[in-house]
């Protein structure tokens, strides 16, 4: 039987262009990687890859918790995502982003 999830997925846009003219974009899901599920981050370059990136990203990290007896977690509200917790990274590597947005994904697994 296939079952939706839907969580809140952050999309941070570097401020770096690449030699394509694309914008690199860090894609992570903060349920899951607070949940203890793998793959719950990623990166893509094209606003229709990141999209793509996102929902593939989710639905490997659901698959493989639950091959591990994880029990999905539930979603969060967008205002109670922590983005400097989970966009901690580009302090440490100091990257100056473009734009942060945090919307909803699906995924069917």
């Amino acid at each position: 039987m296939i079952k939706i999830y839907k969580y809140p997925v952050i999309f941070a846009v570097e401020d770096n262009e690449t030699d394509e003219g694309d914008f690199p974009v860090y894609i992570r899901i903060p349920d899951l990687v607070d949940a203890g599920f793998s793959f719950a981050s990623s990166a893509g370059h094209t606003e229709d890859d990141i999209l793509a990136i996102a929902r593939d990203c989710m639905k490997m990290s659901i698959e493989d918790g639950l091959r591990r007896d994880l029990q999905a977690p539930v979603a969060s509200k967008l205002r109670e995502i922590d983005l400097k917790k989970h966009l901690s990274r580009y302090d440490e590597e100091l990257i100056d982003l473009k734009s942060i947005a945090v919307e909803w994904i699906k995924a069917e697994v």
